[in-house]
């Protein structure tokens, strides 16, 4: 707790308690206690060694044990391993300094930082702990269901750039609202009937004991799952359901096959993906991931539907090119300077039928006014990645949540590094989507990238 004057000070009356709840062991006798000592429970050290790190790091802890914000914050920062009977949130430790550190390393390629050339698992949004993602869909239908599931709940927001939304609970994820956590993000094609989609996904969740409980013993949970749809309506599939549209269903089984599946999963012409298309070539689901120089996770999962190109001109180099790792859409690289028609307007059509969708999720310890920033740097990627970007045609809505299980507090370059990453994650999605898409087996269906120029 803090004194009048801003400086730590000795405990108020009421504090023995909160003291006791955070700090493990019988409290100590008034003779038993050394000095510099923290007033309830005796930890501490004797005076002449000064106050040791032990004392100074309890005394932190006893003095922000009052205030929540303080002390969740104190957490964040401590470099210190609690039990699970002292606190709710579990401890994580960062990755290995061999992995990810911001220096020079002799075996990287010419010298580049370590976070730079370190491949994370899977190259996935599902290599950051606690993300899990599942899909359905229906190749007649020619469109489908993505699902981006955390382990528990997360803080998120949302930042929408694109001029044709459709969105069902976005406004909660602003950050002057009071929900502050999301159990899920659902991803569907299907334009606005597609949002039934979240309706199966929360269903699924209440059924396991996921969700917001309302008041009384037996009242409903109910899960907080924001959506968005892109719009595949003309994409050749048969879209003659009758009474009633796949997609609740289909969120219901997305959901399930998160929650059960491998950490793994399908990219290309499969979930929310599967009746995605750009300009002149078939996209689908993409996804990324990254570290940053200080071990942060960063990772990305994109379904490209876009108005515009994710290549230069009628070439197979993809403007996602300089940011791509590892030849993980091809490797062509980003061609010669010039490239004829490169740089001219091409547009599927003239209705706003068009969508690119995202989520980016990071593991560093955010809150929801820094998760909105993160949203709003990475909607960038999707302007390195096709051409035009944010058209008024598109809806480009980007999710960002964090899971906040790092064990280190970022500062602001650390935030503006996630920002930054997250952003060439988003354009290597739409690159991935491309790239592993197949063409759909419908009249008129747009070529694959890999039906032109190979793998």
């Amino acid at each position: 707790m803090m004194s009048g004057s801003g400086a730590p000070g000795r405990p108020r009356a009421g504090l023995r308690r909160r003291c006791g709840k955070y700090v493990a062991g019988p409290r100590r006798r008034a003779a038993d206690k050394p000095e510099f000592a923290c007033d309830d429970c005796g930890r501490g050290q004797r005076r002449g060694d000064g106050e040791g790190a032990e004392a100074r790091s309890h005394r932190q802890r006893r003095d922000v044990g009052a205030d929540p914000e303080r002390f969740v914050q104190f957490i964040a920062q401590s470099r210190l391993a609690f039990s699970p009977s002292s606190i709710a949130t579990p401890y994580f430790p960062m990755v290995p300094l061999s992995e990810a550190q911001g220096l020079r390393d002799a075996d990287s390629p010419d010298g580049e930082p370590a976070a730079r050339t370190f491949r994370m698992t899977a190259n996935l949004i599902t290599d950051i702990a606690g993300v899990r993602v599942g899909s359905a869909h229906d190749a007649r239908l020619a469109s489908g269901v993505t699902v981006v599931l955390f382990d528990e709940p997360v803080v998120a927001s949302v930042a929408l750039n694109g001029g044709s939304p459709a969105l069902r609970d976005v406004e909660l994820l602003e950050p002057e609202m009071m929900v502050e956590r999301v159990d899920a993000f659902v991803l569907s094609g299907g334009s606005a009937f597609g949002l039934d989609a979240a309706g199966g996904a929360m269903a699924f969740l209440a059924s396991i004991g996921r969700g917001f409980r309302t008041r009384g013993s037996r009242g409903a949970l109910v899960p907080i799952v924001p959506s968005a749809s892109l719009f595949d309506l003309s994409n050749g599939g048969d879209k003659a359901w009758g009474r009633r549209p796949p997609y609740w269903e289909f969120g219901f089984e997305a959901a399930s096959e998160a929650l059960a599946g491998p950490k793994s999963f399908e990219l290309g012409t499969t979930g929310a993906g599967f009746g995605a298309s750009t300009y002149d070539l078939k996209s689908g689901l993409g996804s990324a991931s990254a570290l940053t120089s200080r071990g942060f996770r960063v990772g990305a999962l994109v379904v490209s539907n876009s108005v515009g190109r994710a290549t230069r001109g009628l070439t197979h180099h993809f403007w996602a090119a300089p940011y791509e790792r590892a030849g993980e859409f091809g490797g062509r690289g980003f061609g010669p300077d010039e490239i004829d028609d490169a740089l001219t307007l091409r547009m599927k059509g003239d209705e706003p039928t068009n969508t690119d969708l995202a989520v980016v999720v990071t593991d560093a310890l955010l809150t929801k006014a820094q998760v909105k920033r993160v949203a709003i740097m990475a909607q960038d990627g999707l302007a390195l990645a096709l051409r035009p970007a944010h058209a008024p045609g598109d809806n480009d809505a980007v999710f960002a949540a964090t899971t906040g299980r790092a064990s280190a507090a970022p500062d602001l370059r650390d935030l503006t590094e996630i920002g930054m990453l997250a952003a060439e994650c988003i354009a290597r999605s739409v690159a991935r989507g491309v790239y592993e898409a197949t063409a759909l087996e419908v009249d008129g269906a747009q070529p694959s990238w890999r039906q032109l120029y190979g793998q």
